[in-house]
């Protein structure tokens, strides 16, 4: 009998340590600490007020950099790919239908966006991998 409780008691032990750990797919940390090409630290994924980068600024970044940035969405050029402008310049930017969840396509509407700097020899172009509003 002592045994059979003893063992119970493990067992919930455990598993009530189960939700403690929680999924880390490395993404949420990426921003942390992350200093960029000016010497200054990027945000954490999840946290606000941040340094936004500019499109001006995203087009001299490295490839494969991940930058946030805010403006709007100036015109769809296909059906994943959109013109984002924030001011500075425009570029041109691929976004999944699951990256909008919730939020409408509006020209109006100024958005911030995580996204991937995607560059080749000849442009350079962000790979968005979240979208919220500003």
């Amino acid at each position: 009998m002592r045994h059979c409780t003893l063992a119970g008691l493990t067992g919930l032990l455990w598993l009530s340590a189960l939700p403690a750990q929680a999924h880390d797919d490395g993404y949420r940390h990426s921003y942390k600490h992350e200093a960029d090409y000016h010497g200054k630290y990027r945000h954490e994924y999840r946290r606000d007020p941040l340094p936004i980068t500019t499109v001006a600024e995203a087009r001299h970044l490295a490839d494969d950099s991940r930058i946030i940035l805010s403006g709007r969405i100036v015109r769809r050029l296909d059906d994943d790919e959109f013109l984002f402008s924030d001011g500075t310049g425009t570029i041109k930017i691929e976004m999944d239908d699951d990256d909008w969840r919730d939020l409408r396509r509006h020209r109006r509407s100024r958005i911030l966006i995580w996204a991937e700097v995607d560059r080749d020899d000849d442009h350079t172009e962000l790979e968005v991998e979240r979208v919220r509003p500003a």
